[in-house]
């Protein structure tokens, strides 16, 4: 009897365990079917049904990454979907995605664009796609918007490695526009972010780039992200710029009192530079002790040049700090530092170095001049003419940025 009982407990437990399989057997084959259907309905631009399957199957799955990313996908591509619904849904799904995950890099490019193009946030933007890069550092695409954050908000010396590293996987034919537009947001940065600025909604479709323009966007991006000092920055130096320096204090002002504003660089070096032109020069240093350091580089070194120099008269120093910017891609082509340091070593009494580096800047501040620039530009409609590319070759050459000039030269010579 006992072993009657024993078997039969078996049999029992074979049978519930087989349904058991069999139940998981089904709910899988269902739980792809309705992927599968999501994936179908997505293709077809079927935006709304698509979710409806993407909902179900997360409720159950709520860990697949690549079903999440479709998911933002599907919001972001549904034009009856308000900005705001669609950025807050998009980023709860893609928050669920871990940077441990394979699929990190994509989620966060994906937020990094909800906050950039939907919600003009560009420092939560920038921190997204820093993020992606560290989970895989050679995505062009986290590359090419971050060159576009740093366009948008004043910060041009930090976009010359991401720009490389997009350079290096372009394609021949397409790297002659590719320096085109490096050109442009050097050195015409309005006009080389114009398609963005009205994609974003800064510019209207019959505006042209504009000193006006280039305020709105920054006020535009203080009204998105009012707890980011980034925006009331880029105000402080759009103020400083056009001479009104005590709104640019203002801001800057704003910028500080914000959480971590005081020891971000951007901040600092916009606060000595206005402080420096206002005579306040204890206020300047101050303000520059709060910089990181970890953070020594092209704006770093160019802000404790200028206190060195014009402050301290330190004259070792200013001028190791000044060479230190002219070692950077950006600061070869930096005029007035060039100007400066020939000042410093005049002080020194180092009377040949010094007329080298005076001559030298005269001849950089005269390539900045516009009858310089107008003509590249008319030549730069055809940058796929070896004409164009041999003058953008010599240009670069003449500021002393080899780089450009071995690429533009390269393409001509091929």
């Amino acid at each position: 009897m006992k072993s009657f009982f024993s078997k039969t407990k078996w049999r029992i437990l074979a049978v519930v365990v087989s349904m058991a399989a069999c139940g998981m057997l089904a709910i899988n084959l269902w739980l792809n079917w309705e992927l599968s259907s999501a994936r179908e309905l997505a293709e077809d631009q079927q935006w709304k049904a698509a979710r409806g399957f993407l909902g179900r199957y997360l409720m159950f799955r709520p860990s697949d990454a690549k079903a999440r990313i479709l998911m933002s996908h599907c919001l972001i591509s549904d034009n009856s979907l308000t900005i705001q619904n669609v950025a807050t849904e998009a980023l709860n799904c893609l928050a669920a995605i871990p940077n441990s995950s394979p699929q990190s890099a994509t989620a966060r490019i994906i937020e990094g664009r909800v906050y950039l193009l939907l919600l003009l946030q560009p420092a939560r933007a920038e921190q997204k796609f820093q993020l992606a890069l560290q989970s895989d550092s050679t995505r062009i695409d986290a590359h090419a918007l971050l060159w576009k954050v740093y366009e948008l908000t004043r910060r041009w010396h930090l976009c010359d490695e991401h720009f490389w590293q997009i350079y290096s996987h372009t394609q021949t034919a397409e790297r002659a526009n590719l320096l085109r537009d490096w050109y442009l947001s050097e050195f015409h940065p309005g006009s080389a972010i114009a398609d963005l600025d009205r994609k974003l909604g800064i510019l209207k479709s019959d505006e042209k780039p504009s000193a006006a323009v280039e305020r709105r966007r920054y006020e535009m991006f203080i009204a998105a992200e009012p707890d980011s000092p980034l925006g009331y920055t880029c105000l402080a130096q759009w103020f400083h710029q056009n001479g009104l320096i005590s709104k640019g204090q203002e801001a800057i002002k704003k910028a500080e009192q914000i959480a971590g504003g005081s020891e971000n660089p951007f901040v600092i070096a916009t606060q000595v530079a206005m402080s420096f032109e206002l005579g306040e020069f204890n206020e300047a240093q101050e303000q520059f002790r709060h910089w990181p350091v970890n953070d020594k580089g092209f704006e770093y070194w160019k802000t404790k040049g200028l206190i060195d120099d014009q402050i301290l008269r330190d004259n070792e120093q200013a001028r190791d700090a000044y060479t230190h910017v002219l070692s950077t891609e950006f600061g070869k082509s930096e005029w007035m530092t060039h100007h400066r340091l020939a000042q410093v070593l005049m002080r020194m009494n180092l009377r040949d170095e010094a007329a080298v580096m005076r001559n030298h800047s005269k001849e950089l501040e005269l390539q900045m001049e516009p009858n310089v620039h107008q003509p590249l530009r008319e030549a730069l409609a055809q940058p796929e003419s070896i004409e164009t590319q041999e003058r953008m070759a010599r240009f670069y050459e003449r500021i002393g940025r080899q780089r450009e000039s071995s690429a533009w030269r390269e393409l001509s010579q091929r």
